[in-house]
């Protein structure tokens, strides 16, 4: 299953008011899929084009003694 049809199965099981707003994240972009993804409902799309776009904070674990 790809993020379209993801997020198409997501419209269709839930009420509009309990849906989580979906962000597509991509390696194209094309705006012919920039607008297939906002067509389908997503909130947003991020160009993934460099490997430091987005950085996500690592949790720290600290062992029980």
């Amino acid at each position: 299953m790809d993020g379209f049809q993801t997020t198409t199965a997501i419209k269709t099981a839930l009420p509009e008011d309990k849906r989580p707003t979906i962000i597509s994240v991509t390696a194209s972009e094309s705006a012919e899929e920039s607008l297939k993804c906002l067509a389908l409902g997503m909130g947003n799309k991020l160009d993934w084009i460099s490997d430091n776009l987005l950085t996500f904070p690592q949790p720290s674990i600290s062992p029980n003694p």
